[in-house]
């Protein structure tokens, strides 16, 4: 799920209140209302559904039971946080997303941005309990805050011979780590001719990053098993960015056992067929 950045307004003091770095709303309307002024001022405002859309029961339904399973799983992380309320946009892509803690002051506002082509007969519930778990990851663990994702971080490399590892598992490895930031800070100069060399250089097919996506991922896979829901449910919704015949190819490799690309590295966000396999291998573990 991208991350969307929309401008801020400032909101009164009576309609929220303040957790940890978060802006905690004290009511659905008054959360609604605070996107619906912020989305004013976006030069690509979204259409927002009112509350009286029916499809806001099954999204606070949903939030209910999942922010359930991470308090029972992260106490720690979760025993201030009330529920997170939705807001449902006009769009028909499959896609949800949180606000960074840039967006205020304040912090980030704490919401749940839903496209509307989640509530597709297609998407099956425990897909949609996925997806929920995957984004309430990105608010509970901060993701969106520099200092997180520099502390989370891991780089290392997977040997050809070996089962793809788990990322959180593994120690960092300083020399990926030197090579990798290098590519990063290359690819955000757009020096090519640096990132060419070092593919000639290293395997770069052989390096991992483990971060936010992954944990996020991870923290769903978690949360639905203890809930007793399909937790590999976000993997499989991934494979809904496949083409018919992509996806086709992923079953059979998945089922196979084969190698699945990682995809790049400059993107958080792995090969959808790689966190398809990734979420049957950790589900195993649970």
């Amino acid at each position: 799920m991208k991350i969307l950045i929309l401008f801020a307004l400032s909101f009164s003091l009576k309609a929220y209140t303040f957790t940890q770095d978060f802006k905690v709303f004290t009511s659905h309307r008054s959360a609604h209302q605070f996107i619906v002024d912020i989305n004013k001022t976006s030069r690509t405002p979204f259409k927002i559904f009112p509350l009286s859309s029916k499809k806001y029961e099954k999204a606070l339904r949903v939030i209910e039971d999942v922010m359930q399973g991470y308090r029972a799983i992260f106490p720690g992380l979760t025993w201030d946080l009330p529920d997170p309320f939705p807001v449902i946009v006009k769009k028909e892509s499959l896609n949800s997303f949180i606000f960074p803690h840039t967006l205020t002051r304040e912090g980030s506002p704490f919401v749940i941005m839903i496209f509307s082509g989640m509530f597709r007969e297609e998407v099956t519930v425990d897909e949609f309990y996925g997806v929920m778990a995957h984004e309430l990851a990105h608010l509970i663990f901060e993701h969106s805050k520099k200092k997180v994702l520099e502390k989370l971080e891991i780089f290392y490399r997977v040997k050809s011979s070996e089962v793809e590892p788990l990322g959180f598992k593994v120690p960092n490895d300083p020399f990926v780590e030197k090579v990798v930031s290098g590519m990063f800070h290359a690819f955000k100069n757009k020096n090519i001719r640096h990132i060419e060399k070092v593919k000639r250089n290293h395997k770069v097919e052989t390096f991992r990053v483990y971060t936010t996506e992954e944990q996020a991922d991870d923290a769903s896979i978690r949360v639905l098993n203890f809930l007793g829901r399909d937790a590999t449910s976000i993997g499989k919704f991934m494979l809904r960015w496949l083409k018919p015949e992509e996806k086709e190819k992923c079953l059979l490799s998945v089922e196979r056992g084969d190698k699945i690309p990682y995809g790049t590295l400059f993107d958080r966000h792995r090969d959808d067929c790689w966190r398809y396999d990734h979420s049957i291998r950790l589900a195993k573990t649970i």
